[in-house]
């Protein structure tokens, strides 16, 4: 997964919230405003085709595939086995004949005084 700096962060978060609709934190509207990210249109503001790039540019730098207007993880290269549930799971042993003497090929310490 990509890094992004606490500036770009904040970035792509006021991105994402303008493409959803809402309105993000003065201060970071002020900024997309004033790089050219955002534009005011009828009462509501909308991504401007650079805002549209820069969301795309940051969101894979961050590590997600962005298609349109969705983002998911980008897929790895070495996948990971989806992990079993608990009911499959088997034990690499088993203790079919009663317990096992956990301290087998050592000698046994008995408590008792048997003299």
């Amino acid at each position: 997964m990509g890094k992004l700096s606490n500036t770009q962060n904040t970035r792509l978060g006021g991105l994402i919230a303008v493409l959803s609709g809402r309105e993000p934190y003065e201060h970071i509207l002020g900024g997309l405003l004033s790089d050219g990210f955002v534009k005011a249109t009828d009462g509501a503001y909308t991504l401007t085709e650079k805002g549209m790039r820069e969301k795309d540019r940051l969101a894979t730098l961050a590590g997600l595939m962005v298609e349109k207007d969705y983002a998911a993880p980008l897929p790895r290269k070495h996948r990971s086995p989806e992990p079993a549930s608990r009911k499959d799971y088997k034990p690499t042993h088993t203790q079919e004949s009663g317990q096992q003497n956990i301290t087998q090929g050592q000698p046994s310490f008995d408590t008792k005084n048997t003299s």
